[in-house]
């Protein structure tokens, strides 16, 4: 049986590295890593990812949740989103509308 592969998609290159280890011992293969939206864009298309781990704030121009949805529309990846704490703003009519709930966690 394959393993479970995921893209993980964080600005933050130690957190990256940190994630993509302990999904690693997990038994999950990462795919690839992206710093920025639209990269993860062109790598969800291209690698064709089980799943992709989304930072929600990201550097540059795209962010998390727009990346997302890019995503979504050109290969319909499901897309867990990921994101440090801070004030929650209810996004606008039509972003994550798969969402059911959204629980903090630490990983």
């Amino acid at each position: 049986m394959s393993k479970t592969t995921i893209l993980i998609v964080e600005d933050e290159a130690i957190v990256a590295a940190d994630l993509a280890g302990k999904l690693g011992q997990l038994g999950y293969e990462v795919a690839g890593t992206s710093a920025a939206g639209e990269e993860a864009v062109e790598l969800a298309c291209r690698l064709l990812p089980r799943v992709v781990l989304m930072d929600i704030r990201l550097k540059g121009s795209m962010d998390g949740i727009e990346a997302a949805e890019a995503i979504r529309r050109r290969v319909n990846v499901p897309v867990i989103y990921l994101t440090a704490p801070f004030r929650f703003r209810h996004p606008e009519p039509g972003h994550g509308q798969r969402a059911v709930r959204l629980y903090p966690e630490t990983l």
